[in-house]
């Protein structure tokens, strides 16, 4: 699955809600996260992927003839894709300068990933991260809504949750 370390991103949208856990309410935000990654990360999806929507240059180019390097679109006029399913649990840490004051996002569920292919090699994902912060996380979230910060988003604990993702 898709994972990333010290990556530029940015919170483009906060829905915050609660959640009913028996007698309690739990505080519980749903983040919609974009960034833009080099077209590999398609291959973390399914081998296929990448390969099925970019193609080589035939000619080579300042890589030489690598057939790795797929820089071109096959299907410039194909808009944004939906990859279906749902994985948790991630974590996504949120760098916002010191050590200190990095934001870890625990427990999340990452699912509604949308991937817009660019001519170039790049891939401009957004998705997502259902998260349960504290009271203090929560508005750390809200400061950096709209602004480019760095991110981390480790998936290697995450399995499948299956193919519902309108929870």
């Amino acid at each position: 699955m898709i994972d990333f370390q010290q990556t530029e991103l940015r919170v483009i949208h906060v829905n915050v809600r609660t959640e009913i856990v028996g007698d309690d309410e739990r505080l519980a935000m749903d983040l919609k996260i974009e960034t833009d990654l080099p077209n590999t990360v398609l291959d973390r999806l399914d081998d296929g992927l990448r390969p099925l929507l970019y193609r080589a240059n035939g000619d080579g180019d300042l890589l030489g003839k690598d057939a790795q390097h797929m820089p071109h679109l096959r299907f410039p006029q194909l808009g944004p894709l939906l990859w279906n399913g749902s994985i948790s649990p991630v974590e996504l840490v949120l760098h916002l300068g010191a050590k200190k004051n990095e934001l870890r996002l625990a427990d999340a569920k990452f699912n509604r990933l949308r991937i817009l292919p660019h001519e170039g090699g790049t891939c401009s994902l957004v998705w997502r991260l259902q998260v349960h912060p504290n009271e203090d996380e929560a508005a750390k979230i809200m400061t950096v809504l709209k602004h480019t910060i760095k991110g981390t988003l480790d998936t290697s604990e995450a399995t499948i949750d299956g193919e519902n993702n309108d929870e």
